[in-house]
């Protein structure tokens, strides 16, 4: 089974705060460049190298976000089209929680929504709001 992977994971994971045995065998992991950039975006080379080791490991399918949020994205790293629940979804998010990486984690959402894919997550409002979209969502 394939699973979209929210960016926490691979912290939570390089933190020592989540075993990798917690994930489900056998399966295959999905990621949009929204995850890289996150991963990539730490103040500590250190810490990056952490992060991209445990990543590499993973061995990801990487596909594009579903829709463009000019704040979060690089040209090129998502698909065009009019149908973006994304914004829909990051108010959602919103009414559960302040936070800077709201636009993001809807677009992980809706990338897991658009593709029919279960979001592997450790954030809990998260995994409300995906399952509120459809998602089925595993809080690790």
């Amino acid at each position: 089974m394939r699973y979209m992977v929210d960016t926490n994971v691979f912290s939570r994971i390089v933190d020592g705060r989540l075993r990798r045995a917690s994930i489900p065998l056998g399966a295959e992991f999905v990621v949009t460049p929204i995850q890289v950039s996150e991963l990539q975006a730490t103040a500590s080379a250190k810490r990056i190298a952490e992060l991209a080791n445990e990543f590499g490991s993973w061995d990801p399918d990487t596909i594009p976000a579903e829709s463009a949020w000019w704040d979060t994205m690089k040209w090129g790293t998502f698909r065009w089209g009019d149908d973006s629940c994304a914004p829909a979804i990051k108010a959602d998010l919103d009414a559960l929680r302040v936070h800077k990486n709201n636009a993001k984690d809807a677009q992980i959402i809706e990338a897991a929504l658009k593709n029919g894919l279960p979001l592997l997550s450790c954030e809990g409002k998260v995994c409300v709001v995906a399952e509120k979209w459809g998602v089925k969502a595993i809080r690790l």
